[in-house]
């Protein structure tokens, strides 16, 4: 087809009527806010849109529209107005793209008729690895769906699917290929007996899970009943085990989602099932369609502004991880990774529709940039570690170690090979070996899981970053645009060979995912990232920190723990001990057991913190409250306040220092202030040994022998009660003082014990 000058793309759509699903989604959003900031000719706009619980679908869309900053540009243009504007041109259909008729009655199905000119498919699934069933509801059967639709209201049909619908190959992909009967590994594929072998399937595993399963379901059900210590009724095990068939259930659907996409070629389920859904619509008898397919779809190069993006899809995780302390990843040397801004797929879709309605459309549209401007995955990976350092170069950390670190180390590509020895998965593996070896700590267990993750998010991305080599051919949309008047593409661009790849990574895409899409992320909505936030850094830190703490007093040291059973059940405590050697913090947190685990410990900020080294690591990787002296201490005891009201509990040495002679000094009335103003249960300790084995001013241990003695908590109710009739200053010193009382009666119980011990192995 030669191109003719005279096609205007906003005249194709002046008066139009289109039906559009997926208009709440990324994609969908940002293509109704350009098409109705764009082509203000449009005629009327249904939207199709899925109830919420509690909300009906025209609630929900106009909720959605108000207050997304995909309709910004809108939003401005019309000011006061936009409501009204938009209700003008658009009305919202409850109906659901997973059901017969995309959910619509009879009675709406023949008012729609001959008043719609094109429906526009967009909702899919863009999970890439989901329960199999899940993804060909919406992916395969929906756009069969969309196929009778169109033929039902005498339309045509536009539908989104993907260009990874090639598969796991390599070379050109040209739009004018077959979609019917395409398999990537060219065997004989028919996408109705996969629909019928998939349904046998997933019907197959119902009637296992009702049948010879449920017995193992019941009796998990049970033990996991027994182990919360929950009554084991009848009730309840049924209750447990319909949960766990269900999950059982999606387990094996996503098992056999994967299997099935690479038994034929595909690289994961949303690919497959995206096959699928083409070529349902290509076998539907007298249809005039388009499919347009987007490659990977990134971050707004300029509508509604550069960087806008929501949700945790695409390249997203795979960013957040690198930029959270992953470096070793598995690329292609030399494979482009094909890369389209939203606004470009939302300008070229518009197109699309314009050539459908005017008859001078191609059944295929790739919208890509791999033929005109590749972007290679290497470079990507290093244009990520490059945002990384500079970031963390005009950020810098609270340590110039940590500074020096950060703007150097990037992120470095290997082969699969090599990543799955010395990268995540070898972590994972070492975490894992170790956590059994000291029998399943929570920390070491919740690490794995999180280790887990990032493998998982890795193994989807492979396929894409590692496998496939393809490049895909956008003659036809090139084609279309080198018909519009030059105002056109100006209006509607389509120009991804223009896309200056570092400016647009660096600028654009990253800065915003940053803002708008990494939740909870540090350096949202334009703060600094802080890399003594990376989470696997940090937990391997404290992991490490933990298997230390436990091996060195539970087994290099000789200690003994009186008094466990004193140690409250609920967290919000303070616990005051004595204090003489460097060993006391570490011995009261091993002491308190569980309990310990996440005890905060008030410390000199002249001494730990005084060093930016030693100040970060104590900062992010221990539990230490920086207590200053001086004019510090009211802030100090601020900060230790709060974490008493938030729940966490709290060791305080009363004596403010080490004693020189192991013998303990006067307690000052920090801890009495800070009992009575949180209103915090005190439990006293007494540590001894200490001094002996690690006096002031010592670098080795002396002696291997430790002792903790708990004794009974003294409550606020009881320190209140015997200090509410005195003046506040006088009230904090008598609370000190019975606090202070009670450490010293453990210590004479101590050398007592200790001397009785003695006693017996002298005989």
């Amino acid at each position: 087809m030669s191109p003719r000058s005279d096609f205007s793309l906003t005249a194709a759509l002046d008066g139009r009527r289109l039906l559009v699903t997926g208009s709440t989604g990324f994609i969908g959003k940002v293509f109704l806010s350009m098409l109705l900031d764009r082509c203000q000719g449009v005629g009327k706009v249904y939207v199709l849109v899925r109830p919420r619980p509690g909300r009906e679908p025209e609630e929900r869309f106009f909720d959605t529209v108000n207050g997304s900053p995909a309709f910004a540009a809108l939003r401005e243009k019309h000011g006061d107005g936009f409501e009204a504007f938009l209700r003008g041109k658009v009305e919202v259909l409850k109906g659901d793209a997973t059901e017969a008729d995309f959910g619509l009655t009879a009675s709406q199905v023949e008012t729609l008729k001959g008043k719609v000119d094109a429906v526009l498919n967009i909702a899919g699934l863009v999970a890439m690895s989901p329960a199999l069933d899940d993804s060909l509801r919406i992916n395969a059967h929906g756009a069969r769906y969309g196929a009778q639709l169109a033929l039902a209201l005498g339309a045509k049909l536009v539908h989104m699917s993907t260009a990874y619908v090639a598969g796991l190959r390599a070379g050109e992909v040209h739009e004018s290929e077959a979609v019917a009967g395409y398999s990537p590994k060219g065997q004989a594929f028919s996408a109705a007996d996969e629909l019928a072998a998939c349904g046998e399937f997933a019907e197959a595993l119902e009637a296992r899970a009702s049948g010879e399963m449920m017995v193992t379901f019941r009796d998990w059900a049970a033990a996991r009943l027994k182990e919360k210590g929950r009554p084991i009724t009848p009730k309840a095990v049924e209750a447990g085990a319909q949960r766990q068939a269900k999950r059982w259930i999606d387990e094996q659907l996503v098992l056999e989602g994967r299997r099935r996409a690479l038994a034929w070629g595909w690289p994961n389920t949303y690919c497959f099932t995206k096959a699928i859904g083409e070529q349902l619509i290509a076998a539907a008898p007298g249809l005039d369609y388009t499919i347009v397919r987007p490659s990977v779809v990134e971050s707004s190069m300029r509508y509604p502004f550069p960087g806008w993006n929501e949700g945790l899809t695409t390249s997203a995780p795979m960013i957040l991880a690198m930029c959270t302390g992953h470096h070793l990843w598995p690329a292609h040397p030399t494979a482009p990774l094909d890369i389209v801004p939203v606004d470009l797929v939302a300008s070229s879709t518009i197109a699309a529709t314009a050539a459908l309605l005017a008859g001078r459309h191609r059944r295929i549209y790739h919208q890509g940039s791999s033929l005109v401007n590749p972007f290679p995955v290497t470079r990507i990976m290093r244009h990520i570690g490059q945002y990384r350092r500079r970031h963390y170069k005009d950020h810098a950390p609270d340590a110039l170690w940590a500074h020096w670190l950060w703007t150097r180390l990037g992120v470095f590509t290997v082969s699969e090979r090599a990543y799955r020895r010395w990268g995540v998965p070898m972590y994972r593996g070492v975490i894992g070996r170790l956590s059994k070896l000291l029998g399943e700590p929570k920390v070491l267990s919740k690490l794995e899981r999180e280790l887990g993750q990032v493998e998982h998010v890795v193994d989807t991305f492979l396929p894409f970053i590692h496998d496939i080599d393809c490049v895909f051919r956008t003659d036809g949309m090139r084609e279309l645009y080198a018909a519009l008047p030059a105002a056109e593409k100006e209006l509607l661009p389509w120009d991804p060979e223009n896309i200056d790849w570092r400016g647009y990574w660096f600028d654009i895409h990253t800065e915003g995912l940053r803002r708008w899409v990494f939740p909870g992320f540090p350096g949202r909505n334009g703060g600094p990232l802080n890399p003594s936030n990376l989470p696997v850094l940090n937990k391997i830190m404290r992991s490490a920190l933990d298997i230390g703490h436990q091996v060195l007093y539970g087994t290099l040291f000789k200690t003994t723990v009186v008094g466990a059973q004193n140690v409250p059940n609920a967290p919000g405590f303070i616990v005051a001990a004595n204090h003489a050697s460097h060993l006391d913090m570490g011995l009261i947190k091993y002491a308190l057991g569980p309990s310990g685990r996440d005890l905060v410990a008030m410390a000199a900020k002249d001494y730990f913190f005084k060093n930016p080294a030693l100040g970060y690591f104590f900062s992010h990787y221990t539990n230490l409250l920086p207590i200053g002296r001086g004019r510090g201490v009211k802030d100090s005891l601020a900060a230790a306040g709060r974490i008493l009201k938030k729940g966490r509990s709290l060791l305080i040495f009363p004596e403010a220092t080490r004693s020189l002679t192991g013998q303990i000094a006067s307690f000052k009335p920090t801890v009495g202030y800070l009992a009575l103003q949180s209103k915090a249960d005190v439990l006293p300790a007494c540590v001894r040994g200490t001094y002996r084995a690690l006096p002031k001013g010592s670098v080795l241990p002396r002696d291997r022998r430790l002792a903790a003695h708990l004794g009974k908590t003294l409550t606020y109710s009881e320190l209140h009660k015997q200090t509410k009739h005195l003046p506040p200053k006088e009230a904090y010193r008598a609370a000190t003082n019975l606090i202070e009382s009670a450490v010293r009666a453990l210590e004479n119980e101590s050398a007592k014990a200790a001397e009785a011990r003695w006693a017996d192995r002298s005989r």
